[in-house]
């Protein structure tokens, strides 16, 4: 972390502080302008309560600059057009010099200040910068209104065959389009209350008219700050409608030259995004057309050699077959197997994924396709061939493509599992219900499990937990953990890259720079799965890296010396942050929740990364005794899946006691 970042961060926890007078200041706003509309101008009690309130926001206001200051220097989203990034850097620098200046103006109209020419010169300025930043936000309002519209069509023709309104990406859009529609109407209104404030314009504007406006303006103010205060936590996600996406820098290590998959894509690497709907298949990318066979091996660590494919069809409807051979080594006899294609469930800038059926068994597959470069190895491939565990994806087998261009693609035969945590999560979210306890202790009981056999038996870090890389049965409830593409073997001494995993679910000593982290950072991210599903929104819903901080700073505290050290012992110095206290944890669930459940998110939220539990220490947590009831079932009646066939290896090194606990008796044989 910078010391720009440090700043940020800084000035965003200040901001925390000055927006709780946000609701009194536009209550304010509404009663002058309200004021001014009655008396139009004119001497009496309502041009008094005009004044009075004026003053009164004034004192509202008194720091509310350091709000756009923090705008200013924040970074804009990725893929802004620079048009749209000046201009609303120059509306931030033009209202926060507003709301300083007017503070000169407060100290005038008190007596405080006594030079009453320069104090008015002083307020005409500054309303000057109001009706500039007004103007700025009218047009970057629009700039960003003509691109969600484009949008929004690009998503209506991909889903012309199916209910839009279905799709959640199509309506997070919407939202925000119809947010910002207002935003523009706003700002239009205010550009005529600073002309009529300044008196620039023609007689007609009178003050009320230039109160109606006002008031008018004021009423919208109310109704954001309203909405915002109630979507708090922006489930429905970041300005564009992503889930929880971020770019990720390409990682590369010079010892053995492994390659992290795609230097483009970001860290929903293998994250279904939502494009197919249950009515009807999407056409297989183009890139599929026409595949050729690669006359190379697929050579992976453990010499285990899976053969290229060729794929048979010219076009990318559904129904293309994919042929490849398997076997062929160790003495198995080589044989082809058969795929026909079906629909496309995902898509990224890392590839596709799309779903399968084999000719041969009938079984359906998912079948990840991603680009891969020819000079490195691919350590998801590295990572999933030493995977063999009931909570974990499995890799089948694996073959090269070719396209058109000579392009070299990797293709991962796995098993299919057709819900995430998260689609679980939002039905529930659209039903206006809280997910079943029995079905959280469950999911987090199987992330838990299969985290520990890969950090403790395989040596592995997912470093990319979310709900949307956990896989479902929906009728079994079997969890799968997917999505390899940030995993890595974490060697003590070598450092690893710290911008990783979604951020949403980012451990705290990534954002403050971490080199040399631990698999805790994994078991943050399970604490943050956990909340989210207890809440139904995210827990630290951060707009940016350092917005992630200040989010987990309210609920958490301002971290003490010794755990930023703990965090990152490289620079802890660095940083110095106000002090804040830890939000307590029955105010932040508000419903009444097990005081188990608020204990073990306790135990994984901590900064510290070695006071976090272990995800074994985890599994044994009394928040899963429910799981370990002989007679405890599914909701749906059925029994539930595999939890404690542990193998000798998942329970290497655990104590006896931990073990009692573990297994409950009717489970030991």
């Amino acid at each position: 972390m910078s010391t720009l970042d440090a700043t940020r961060a800084e000035l965003a926890l200040l901001v925390l502080y000055l927006n709780k007078a946000e609701a009194r200041d536009k209550i304010c706003r509404a009663i002058q302008y309200g004021s001014k509309f009655l008396s139009d101008g004119q001497p009496g009690t309502a041009q008094n309560v005009d004044k009075s309130t004026s003053l009164a926001r004034k004192v509202f206001r008194l720091f509310k600059f350091v709000n756009d200051l923090h705008g200013l220097i924040s970074p804009t989203p990725q893929g802004t057009p620079l048009p749209l990034i000046l201009l609303g850097k120059s509306k931030n620098a033009l209202l926060s010099t507003f709301l300083f200046l007017d503070q000169f103006v407060w100290l005038g109209r008190s007596g405080i200040y006594q030079n009453k020419e320069r104090i008015e010169l002083i307020g005409r300025i500054s309303l000057f910068c109001w009706l500039g930043s007004s103007v700025f936000s009218t047009l970057v309002e629009l700039g960003e209104l003509g691109r969600l519209s484009a949008s929004i069509k690009n998503i209506e023709k991909e889903l012309k065959n199916s209910n839009k309104y279905d799709n959640d990406q199509y309506r997070a859009k919407l939202k925000t389009s119809n947010e910002r529609t207002l935003a523009l109407i706003k700002a239009g209104m205010d550009i005529v209350v600073a002309v009529g404030l300044l008196q620039l314009a023609p007689k007609k504007v009178t003050p009320r008219v230039t109160g109606a406006f006002g008031f008018i303006t004021s009423l919208i103010s109310c109704y954001q700050v309203g909405d915002s205060i109630t979507n708090n936590k922006k489930f429905d996600q970041e300005n564009e409608g992503k889930v929880n996406e971020e770019t990720n820098p390409v990682e590369r290590d010079d010892k053995d030259q492994e390659q992290h998959v795609d230097a483009s894509r970001e860290t929903t690497v293998g994250t279904i995004v939502e494009t197919t709907e249950k009515s009807g298949y999407v056409q297989l990318p183009k890139e599929s057309n026409e595949m050729k066979i690669r006359d190379e091996k697929c050579k992976i660590n453990n010499d285990k050699d899976m053969e290229t494919g060729v794929v048979n069809g010219n076009g990318t409807e559904t129904g293309q077959i994919i042929t490849t051979t398997i076997g062929g080594r160790d003495g198995q006899p080589k044989k082809k197997i058969s795929y026909m294609a079906e629909r496309v469930v995902g898509t990224g800038s890392f590839g596709v994924v799309y779903q399968a059926k084999c000719l041969e068994t009938g079984e359906e597959v998912a079948i990840k396709k991603v680009l891969q470069d020819k000079r490195y190895k691919n350590r998801e491939l590295q990572v999933m061939v030493m995977l063999d565990h009931t909570n974990v994806l499995k890799l089948k087998h694996c073959f090269y493509s070719t396209a058109d261009k000579d392009e070299l693609y990797l293709n991962l035969v796995l098993e299919y599992v057709p819900e995430t945590v998260y689609r679980v999560s939002k039905h529930y979210i659209r039903m206006h219900q809280s997910m079943p306890i029995l079905l959280v202790q469950l999911y987090i009981y199987q992330i838990c499990r299969g985290l520990n056999y890969m950090h403790h038996v395989i040596g592995v870090c997912h470093r990319d937990i979310k709900p949307q890389n956990l896989l479902v049965n929906p009728q079994s409830h079997h969890l799968k953990i997917c999505d390899f593409g940030s995993a890595k073997k974490l060697v003590p001494g070598e450092p690893n890259i710290s911008y990783i995993c979604s951020r949403y679910y980012r451990a705290p000593e990534l954002i403050f720079g971490a080199t040399e982290y631990t698999t805790a950072i994994d078991i943050w991210s399970v604490g943050c799965v956990l909340a989210e599903l207890l809440l139904g929104q995210p827990m630290f819903p951060g707009e940016s890296g350092v917005d992630q901080l200040v989010e987990i700073i309210k609920i958490l505290g301002t971290p003490t010396r010794e755990e930023i050290r703990c965090m990152n012992p490289n620079n802890y110095n660095e940083f110095k942050f106000p002090q804040i206290k830890a939000h307590p944890w029955h105010k932040v669930f508000r419903k009444r929740m097990p005081p188990e459940v608020v204990d073990l998110i306790s135990r994984m939220l901590q900064y510290s990364p070695n006071l976090r539990c272990t995800a074994l220490e985890a599994c044994a947590h009394p928040f899963f005794d429910d799981l370990r009831d002989p007679k405890v079932s599914l909701p749906n009646g059925r029994a539930m899946p595999p939890l404690f066939d542990f193998t000798p290896q998942e329970l290497a090194d655990a104590p006896d006691e931990l073990r009692q606990r573990l297994i409950p008796e009717h489970a030991r044989s």
